[in-house]
């Protein structure tokens, strides 16, 4: 135990290491093993003890005892020695041959420390053709071994091959392998394409069980991999959703987060899929605890499961993340309610009284997000905008980043027209035009003032002067070059920067 805890902290055990070769020949297996992990973490800093523990290791491969056989097999492949190659390569093809699946197990997986030892030692040894010989072993670990050796040897070029050979045997055998094998087969066979829809329809029906099987993992590969092999039939991956909806709805309250976003990522990836889980729309809500990305991403999704039946409850849910404590969290939302305001008619009216809402909140960032969503929205109410631009204006000392800035005076030079809360605002933004450092802030400073001026000159003209004067020596050019286009503009024809300001 001293020795195990010496070497679990980083221990120098160089010294120790004759007493370990000696302990390599005792009879007992747990002394065994333990002498032969201490010798594989120091092996590279004394080879002559090394040489002397190969032999006896060498002999343990020739052992009666399968157990022995193995542990020597794992421990000589384990040994970071170029002199291991010439005792490790025939202990390796001995081991492929022996009758105990133990040994088949642990020399399968030596074939890989080979490799990294002598590439060449495995090319010319043969090695790949009895690995590939050995996926129609009688022991499902040695035939996942074999497939895993493969993939890893053969990496240069491009992995192991599966042909249709491999691809029926292993399916055949699908059912016996242990949770973690199915996972690994069912990621190898995205190497493999069917040669016919008959042959394709097949493979799935035998693997029709892993889309609900216990493990999550289990379930998501294999949607995966039906999803990979229907990539030219998208009428064909809704019934696979379909067909594995009540799996993805059940994890989806498993409480593991990175399961969860990996599913709804998946069912967001397929839109023409969404529309089974608009029943199982509340799955899809947040939770207090859960992070940020995973809120995110299951916000994204909710407008797409929209009906008429489950919409305002949607709307209700996207409302209360509208004020989420999280700012990324908080414009997420505030985006999915204008997805559901352009795409759902039904609902504008309902949108729309949420949004008045939110811009009378006190909090910086769910004002500085609410003026930033509803700049990219397309609304025609008049009275609408004529009572929201109202409120933004009262709340704009709210607003402290440059993006909610730019919007903010996109909006007031848009629909701000008919207040003389915006003209005063505009002529804040102007007085203080020094101390803005961002150039898109002044770009629509400039275009809203020039708007304002158009509908209001009377009491806009002074300020206007005083912005063309500031904006047409500052150092950015292209804020050089938007006002020199807005003067010249308004100096040539009046009626022709109306028609250009306020085209539709």
């Amino acid at each position: 135990m001293q020795v195990f805890n010496l070497s679990s902290q980083s221990e120098d055990l160089t010294d120790l290491l004759p007493s370990m070769v000696k302990l390599t020949a005792h009879p007992d297996l747990c002394v065994k093993k333990a002498c032969g992990e201490i010798l594989a973490q120091h092996s590279s800093k004394n080879s002559e003890m090394v040489l002397l523990a190969i032999n006896t290791l060498v002999q343990d491969c020739a052992d009666g005892n399968p157990m022995v056989r193995g542990l020597a097999l794992k421990t000589l492949s384990s040994l970071q020695q170029d002199s291991v190659i010439e005792h490790l390569e025939p202990a390796v093809k001995a081991g492929l041959l022996d009758k105990s699946a133990y040994v088949r197990r642990a020399a399968v997986l030596a074939c890989i420390k080979l490799h990294q030892l002598s590439a060449s030692a495995v090319q010319d040894g043969g090695f790949v053709h009895t690995l590939y010989d050995m996926i129609r072993d009688s022991d499902p670990i040695v035939v996942v071994n074999c497939i895993c050796a493969l993939d890893e040897i053969l990496m240069d070029e491009g992995g192991v091959v599966i042909n249709q050979k491999i691809t029926h045997y292993i399916l055949s055998k699908l059912q016996m392998f242990p949770t973690w094998m199915q996972i690994k087969i069912l990621e190898i066979l995205k190497k493999y394409k069917p040669e016919s829809e008959d042959e394709l329809f097949d493979m799935m029906n035998v693997m029709d069980f892993c889309l609900e099987h216990n493990s999550p993992t289990v379930m998501v590969v294999c949607l995966q991999l039906f999803l990979h092999f229907l990539e030219d039939m998208p009428h064909l991956q809704s019934e696979v959703f379909k067909r594995a909806c009540s799996s993805i709805v059940g994890h989806l309250g498993s409480g593991n987060t990175e399961l969860m976003y990996t599913l709804v990522e998946l069912v967001s990836a397929a839109p023409d899929s969404v529309h089974h889980f608009c029943d199982s729309f509340q799955s899809f809500f947040c939770r207090n605890k859960e992070p940020v990305y995973l809120k995110t991403a299951k916000i994204r999704l909710l407008p797409q499961l929209v009906t008429e039946d489950n919409g305002h409850a949607i709307m209700d849910e996207l409302a209360l993340y509208c004020v989420d404590a999280s700012s990324d969290v908080s414009l997420e939302a505030m985006l999915a309610l204008g997805r559901i305001l352009h795409t759902k008619n039904v609902f504008s009216q309902d949108c729309q009284t949420k949004f008045i809402s939110l811009v009378q909140s006190s909090t910086p960032h769910v004002f500085s997000n609410s003026v930033k969503v509803l700049q990219d929205l397309d609304i025609k109410d008049k009275s609408f905008w004529e009572s929201l631009i109202l409120n933004i204006c009262q709340h704009s000392h709210l607003i402290s980043s440059d993006a909610s800035k730019a919007a903010l005076l996109f909006l007031v030079g848009e629909h701000g027209k008919n207040l003389s809360e915006a003209v005063l605002l505009l002529r804040d933004h102007v007085e203080n035009f020094d101390e803005i450092k961002d150039r898109d802030v002044k770009i629509e400073l400039l275009s809203a003032t020039v708007k304002m001026f158009l509908n209001h000159p009377a009491e806009c003209q002074s300020f206007l002067g005083q912005l063309f004067e500031r904006a047409t020596i500052d150092k950015d050019r292209e804020v050089q070059y938007r006002a020199v286009f807005l003067y010249q503009m308004l100096k040539t024809s009046i009626t022709t920067a109306k028609s250009v300001l306020f085209s539709p």
